[in-house]
C-alpha cells in the first residue's frame, strides 16, 4: 500500500511544480535553458529537505522556512523581471500553495475523520500514515487547480504592469498570511490544537481542530484574496483616469489645431490674391517661400478625411498619418453630424482608442499593405462606427489576448472603450472574418437598445446604409 502512495505523491507534487513553472514563466519570464534548471532545482530541494527531515527531527516552522527560502531564491536568480514583481509573484505562489492546500486539508481530514467513525465507531480514533498521507495527496489537487487558473494569460496580468511599491504591499500582506499559516501549523505539530472542551472526545477535539484550521485558513483567503483585488481595482481605475485625461487632453489640442486650419481656410480668399499677383509678377521665389508657410501653418495641401464634426476630423487626420508612417492602406467613409447627443471628447475616446487598436494590430503584422477601412454614419437616430483591420489572429478566443511586451497595459483601452459605450447605453459586436477583425459600435443616440440580441441584428442591417 506505501509504494502506491508514494507514487501518488510524487505524481502530485510533480504535477505541482509544473504547475508553478508555468505560471512563473506566464508571469515573470526567464532565459532560455533556466526551465529545466527551475525544476530540477526545485524537485532536487524538495527531495533533499524531506531526506533531511527524515534522519533528524527538525521543527515545522524551520522546514516551512527553508522550502519558501528555496522557492524565493530560486524566481529571483532565475526570472528577469524587477526585485519587487520577483518578490510578489513569489509571495503569491507561496500564499496560494500554504493557504488552498490547508484550507483543503482541513475539510479533507475533517470528511476522513467522519468517514472513519461512520465504519469503527471509535471515539478515539485518529487518521493513520496511509490515511494522512493520502489526504496530502488529495489537498495539491485544488491547489494545482488554483495555480493553473492564475496562469491564465488574463489572470497572469496581476503580476506585471504596476509600480514597485504596489508590489511591495502586495508582497507584505501575501507573507504576512503565509507567516500565520506556517504558525498554526508549527502549534499543531507540536500538539497544540484548538480544543472545542475537556469533556469532548479525541474525535470530537480534532473535528474542531480541523474545523477551525479551515476557518481560520479561509478567513485569510478572503482577506488576502479581497487585498489584492481592491488594489488591482484601484490601479486599473487610477490608470484608466490618467489614460483619459491624457486622451482628453490630445483631443483638446487636435481640436485647437483644427481651428488653427480653419482660420488658415477662411482666409484663403485674401491669399489667392496674394499668390495671384507674385505668379503675374513672376516672383517665383517669394511664390514658394508663400506655399511653404501657408502648408506649414495650415496643412491645407495635404488630404484629410471630412465627416462634418471637427474635432473627429482632428482625430482622424492624426491617426491616418500614424497609419501612414506604417505604412498601413487607409480608408474611411464616415459622416458624424457636427452636433450629437453625446459628449464629443466621448466620441473621441472611443473612436480613438479602437483606432489606436487596429493601428497596432496592423504594425504587427507580417503582410504587406494592411488595411484600416472606417465606416461611420447615423441611422434612425443611431450612430453606428465601424472600424475593420488587417490581423493575424485565427480564432475569436485570441480577440482579447494581451500582444503586448508588459501584459499590465493591456485591456485599459478596451475598458475605455466599452465603459464609454455603456454610458451611452449601447452595444459592440466584434467580428473575426477572412483576415479582419471588426469591431462595431452602436451608440443610440435618442433611444435605449435594452436587447443585445436584436441590436447585433440592427448592427448588421445598418451596415448597409451608410
Amino acid at each position: 500500500m506505501k509504494p502506491v502512495f508514494i507514487l501518488f505523491s510524487i505524481v502530485c507534487y510533480a504535477a505541482y511544480v509544473l504547475s508553478l513553472e508555468r505560471l512563473c514563466y506566464r508571469a515573470l519570464g526567464y532565459a532560455r535553458g533556466n526551465r529545466i534548471i527551475f525544476v530540477a532545482a526545485l524537485l532536487g530541494g524538495s527531495i533533499g529537505l524531506q531526506a533531511v527531515c527524515s534522519i533528524w527531527e527538525i521543527p515545522y516552522i524551520v522546514i516551512a522556512l527553508c522550502r519558501h527560502v528555496l522557492f524565493v531564491g530560486l524566481v529571483c536568480m532565475l526570472f528577469r523581471r524587477e526585485r519587487e514583481k520577483k518578490w510578489m509573484a513569489a509571495a503569491a505562489i507561496i500564499a496560494c500553495k500554504e493557504l488552498v492546500g490547508n484550507f483543503s486539508g482541513s475539510l479533507l481530514s475533517c470528511a476522513a475523520l467522519v468517514l472513519h467513525y461512520a465504519v469503527s465507531r471509535d471515539e478515539m480514533a485518529v487518521l493513520d500514515g496511509w490515511q494522512a498521507e493520502l489526504v496530502l495527496c488529495l489537498s495539491f489537487i485544488p491547489v494545482i487547480g488554483v495555480i493553473n487558473w492564475l496562469a491564465g494569460q488574463r489572470a497572469a496580468r496581476i503580476f506585471t504592469g504596476r509600480g514597485k511599491s504596489w508590489y511591495v504591499m502586495v508582497a507584505i500582506l501575501l507573507f504576512t498570511s503565509i507567516f500565520l499559516v506556517d504558525l498554526s501549523n508549527w502549534g499543531a505539530s507540536r500538539g497544540i490544537l484548538f480544543r472545542g472542551g475537556d469533556n469532548w472526545s479525541l474525535y470530537y477535539n480534532q473535528l474542531f481542530s480541523y474545523g477551525a484550521m479551515g476557518v481560520l485558513t479561509a478567513l485569510l483567503l478572503c482577506i488576502s484574496f479581497g487585498f489584492v483585488y481592491g488594489m488591482n481595482r484601484i490601479y486599473m481605475e487610477q490608470a484608466q483616469k490618467e489614460q483619459y485625461r491624457g486622451q482628453v487632453a490630445f483631443y483638446r489640442a487636435l481640436e485647437e489645431h483644427y481651428r488653427q486650419v480653419e482660420r488658415v481656410r477662411h482666409d484663403l480668399k485674401n491669399h489667392i490674391i496674394c499668390l495671384r499677383e507674385l505668379l503675374e509678377k513672376q516672383e517665383w521665389d517669394k511664390m514658394e517661400r508663400y506655399l511653404g508657410q501657408m502648408q506649414k501653418k495650415g496643412n491645407v495641401l495635404k488630404d484629410g478625411d471630412i465627416t462634418g464634426n471637427r474635432v473627429v476630423d482632428a482625430l482622424l487626420y492624426e491617426k491616418r498619418n500614424l497609419a501612414g508612417r506604417a505604412g498601413i492602406v487607409w480608408e474611411c467613409d464616415a459622416s458624424v453630424p457636427g452636433r450629437l447627443a453625446m459628449d464629443e471628447y466621448d466620441l473621441c475616446v472611443l473612436l480613438g482608442n479602437i483606432l489606436d487598436n487596429a493601428i497596432e494590430e496592423c504594425g504587427r503584422i507580417d503582410r504587406d499593405q494592411p488595411l484600416i477601412r472606417i465606416k461611420a454614419g447615423m441611422v434612425k437616430g443611431c450612430l453606428l462606427l465601424e472600424v475593420s483591420n488587417s490581423s493575424d489572429i485565427k480564432s475569436d478566443r485570441e480577440l482579447f489576448v494581451s500582444k503586448k511586451e508588459d501584459p499590465g497595459e493591456h485591456g485599459i483601452g478596451w475598458m475605455n472603450i466599452t465603459e464609454t459605450v455603456q454610458k451611452y447605453n449601447g452595444v459592440i459586436h466584434t467580428e473575426l472574418a477572412e483576415g479582419t477583425v471588426t469591431i462595431s459600435v452602436l451608440l443610440p443616440l435618442g433611444q435605449a437598445v435594452h436587447d443585445s440580441e436584436s441590436a447585433v441584428c440592427d448592427i448588421a442591417l445598418m451596415r448597409g446604409n451608410i
